[in-house]
């Protein structure tokens, strides 16, 4: 089987119809992540560990498939911290993300979810600073932003609410804590993995030094409207360019602490930033037109709750869908 079939079969499982179209296009305008994916695809076929079935990928072995990735992923670092194109990476990247936010197979995306953290931490130096974004195609890199975890001591009412959403009265509050702050901060490292890309020279100065830790507990469910029927109403409205270094407006009103959001585009991704007062700041991933989001509360919530709706990602959505009634409102060229 040639390359290009062999990722065009791939896509056709592991992508939505639109996210194949986006991926295609990242492709064509960056081969090297084409490179990139056939790499990975090659050494997963040399395993025979991807099958497709009924128009679905089947992993014959999670194990040898994220094997594989994992030596995709280091070519990759390695190769682009020696020709310092970091266009492609970000590029290869925003391909991932679609695998991991928007992708219909689950094993993929969890696949995303297991080696694209790993990959990131590739790219950053070994002093253990993070790569926060890239300006003149050059790295920018800083500490880890502070956030909170649960001290079973000094923090009871966060071990209560955590005993509540697990219906969990038995486990010690040591070990409770130390497996939910172990899930917290692999959950944020997932986010910080994908977020660098969106910050560059118009956005560096968003950067959030606090983000939100363990105060996601407080962060109740909605149960409507939910993503899916935000992401719905998005598609019947006409598009907003918002500015390049982004737009802060006051929250909508919500039960989950947060009093502003700044917003901003880029391509086919909308990045929030909510501010939850001294809390910190929550980063969430939307594309109103792949139809996927990404959040820490999403990435926490089959630990903590049994609620399916997304209060980070709907805030965030409801906030870009105010937006654009407004712009509706104030300016009639833009309803055509």
């Amino acid at each position: 089987m040639s390359a290009e079939l062999r990722l065009a079969k791939f896509l056709h499982t592991a992508a939505s119809t639109d996210g194949q179209k986006y991926i295609a296009s990242i492709c064509a305008e960056h081969p090297q992540v084409g490179c990139w994916l056939h790499h990975f695809l090659a050494k997963s076929a040399a395993h025979s560990v991807l099958d497709y079935k009924e128009g679905a990928a089947r992993v014959k072995s999670t194990g040898l498939l994220e094997q594989a990735a994992r030596s995709t992923g280091r070519l990759i670092a390695a190769e682009v911290k020696l020709s310092r194109n970091w266009q492609d990476a970000k590029a290869l990247f925003k391909a991932l993300l679609t695998l991991t936010a928007c992708s219909p197979a689950v094993e993929i995306a969890n696949l995303m979810l297991a080696t694209v953290p790993e990959l990131y931490q590739l790219l950053c130096p070994q002093d253990g600073q993070l790569l926060v974004a890239v300006v003149d195609n050059k790295p920018v890199y800083m500490d880890m932003p502070v956030f909170d975890i649960i001290v079973p001591v000094a923090d009871q009412l966060c071990l209560n609410v955590l005993r509540r959403s697990l219906n969990n009265s038995h486990t010690p509050a040591r070990k409770l804590a130390t497996s939910f702050n172990a899930a917290l901060t692999k959950a944020l490292g997932v986010i910080l993995s994908f977020s660098w890309m969106f910050f560059d020279d118009s956005t560096l100065h968003l950067l959030p030094t606090r983000l939100l830790g363990s105060k996601i507990l407080f962060c109740p469910a909605d149960t409507f409207p939910d993503a899916a029927m935000l992401l719905k109403g998005l598609e019947t409205r006409s598009t907003i360019t918002l500015p390049s270094a982004g737009i802060t407006v006051p929250a909508p009103d919500n039960k989950i602490g947060v009093t502003q959001a700044t917003l901003w585009q880029r391509d086919e991704w909308l990045l929030g930033l909510l501010a939850h007062g001294s809390a910190g700041t929550s980063m969430v991933i939307v594309s109103p037109t792949l139809h996927g989001h990404l959040s820490l509360w999403l990435l926490l919530a089959h630990a903590s709750t049994p609620a399916a709706a997304d209060p980070l990602a709907n805030l965030t959505l409801s906030t870009y869908l105010e937006l654009k009634a407004n712009r509706f409102a104030t300016e009639p060229a833009h309803r055509g």
